[in-house]
């Protein structure tokens, strides 16, 4: 018979289903189980003579399932011509959660409206186990603020071995996989979670989406709902997993692509001092990575410093080496104080650093890492900062310059700095053009960062220098 004229192409998928999906009584789908007869259609085309027969079973099993039969439109001793149990079998699989939805309309179990996730998962478990169980098996899957729990905790939390716990979810698993109920909360979570939250998302962006939603009366937790979906059969691709040690919630995209970002934002940390986040979006370039996606992103980690309101500067406090750190504690630790202008000026010599922040930035980047606290545009450095060893020739600069007192000539800082100090000519002329800590006043006078200068000793020195010049030139 070709397979169009089945029985169950006639709109009777109830013969497709399990006797246990038609919730035949449980005495009498043990003993069918070891009879083989697993199948409402298989059921059927016996007679009650040959069900009786089956050691066990009684006649008050099989008034009930006679009713049951009736109401869904069969009865037993049924001919049905054309029935295959392979074939059966074959329609079942094709149809899948599909078979337990048309089921759900037919056999019409009582199933109310309620009023919360929680409630609604807890109600499902109800259908499968006794309140015990149920409650325990809603703390092992976490149907609750803090998500699924392991075989041993929730075995010690009621008094259980962790095999008796597995057995006791296994059994109700095998339940919840044969039934489908109108889980209208559930369903919100399910296409939040597939669907409707950007990704990665944290667990509390799940959580504030779920509130938003109005599915849910507590912070319900992202994993309890995935655990969810899982049971009723609707296996989700999102899975969680760790970055800088932060739970998120992805595929495994998602997750490739948030390790590229934070490695990319500790790379210029370490080399740059901070990144601003458009360059961070330019270097990464995927068409994922926008600013405002990024800026999400990063917002859920602790190494993640932002260093203006806006969110367009940021750091990773993650690193151990950070070259702006280092320069600008080595400067601050000869000065003590200095005015951010000035600091942020002197910073665009050195040829190790490759970016100078803006100063409102700066500033936010000296309090950050715990270098010196920022009053009305001056850099104090604090009492606790950690100190760091100067270069020999950024020593001998500044021992010269205090002593020769700023600002001095060229030539009399050379010769103090070489003949007295021992600096190498080499050295000293490559160190006084990227010295932090040397500025240039004018043509061949220097002073020393952040003191005070003298326009009229500038004036002097500088028009000393021109005529030395044009007597040599002589």
């Amino acid at each position: 018979m070709p397979k169009h004229e089945f029985p169950w192409s006639k709109g009777n998928e109830a013969l497709l289903a399990t006797l246990e999906e038609i919730e035949l009584p449980e005495r009498l789908v043990m003993v069918m189980k070891r009879e083989n007869v697993r199948l409402v259609g298989e059921f059927v085309q016996l007679t009650q003579p040959e069900i009786l027969q089956r050691r066990g079973l009684g006649a008050k099993s099989l008034q009930v399932a006679v009713g049951i039969l009736s109401g869904l439109g069969f009865s037993t001793g049924m001919a049905l011509d054309g029935w295959s149990t392979e074939r059966a079998l074959e329609a079942r699989r094709k149809m899948g959660r599909q078979l337990q939805t048309r089921l759900f309309g037919l056999v019409r179990p009582e199933w109310s409206e309620h009023r919360s996730l929680e409630s609604e998962l807890l109600a499902l478990l109800l259908e499968a186990t006794h309140e015990r169980n149920a409650e325990m098996l809603s703390l092992l899957y976490g149907f609750n603020e803090h998500g699924p729990r392991t075989l041993e905790s929730t075995g010690r939390r009621y008094g259980l071995t962790r095999e008796r716990v597995r057995q006791i979810a296994a059994k109700v698993e095998s339940r919840l996989a044969s039934v489908w109920r109108p889980t209208r909360h559930l369903f919100i979570a399910r296409d939040l979670i597939n669907s409707d939250l950007a990704r990665p998302f944290s667990a509390a962006e799940f959580s504030e989406a779920a509130r938003k939603a109005g599915i849910t009366e507590i912070a319900f937790h992202v994993g309890g709902a995935i655990r969810a979906i899982e049971l009723v059969g609707e296996p989700s691709a999102i899975e969680s997993f760790r970055v800088g040690g932060t739970m998120l919630y992805g595929d495994r995209s998602d997750r490739r692509f948030l390790e590229t970002v934070l490695n990319q934002v500790r790379k210029d940390t370490t080399a740059r001092g901070c990144v601003e986040i458009g360059r961070l979006a330019q270097l990464l370039g995927s068409v994922d990575a926008k600013p405002d996606e990024i800026r999400r992103l990063l917002s859920g980690f602790d190494e993640i410093a932002w260093l203006d309101e806006q969110k367009t500067w940021l750091m990773s406090t993650a690193v151990s080496r950070n070259r702006l750190v280092n320069v600008t504690s080595g400067i601050l630790s000869a000065l003590t104080s200095l005015d951010i202008k000035s600091l942020h000026a002197s910073l665009q010599r050195p040829r190790r650093i490759k970016l100078v922040p803006p100063q409102s930035v700066l500033a936010a980047f000296l309090e950050v890492n715990g270098i010196a606290r920022v009053k009305d545009g001056r850099a104090h450095v604090l009492a606790d900062a950690t100190e760091r060893e100067l270069g020999l020739n950024d020593k001998a600069f500044i021992k010269a310059l205090r002593e020769l007192g700023s600002p001095v000539a060229r030539e009399e800082l050379e010769e103090y700095c070489v003949e007295r100090l021992g600096v190498n000519v080499r050295s000293f002329y490559v160190n006084l053009s990227y010295s932090p800590l040397v500025v240039k006043v004018a043509p061949g006078v220097f002073s020393l960062l952040g003191e005070p200068v003298d326009p009229e000793r500038v004036e002097r020195l500088r028009s000393r220098a021109g005529r030395d010049r044009n007597g040599n030139s002589e």
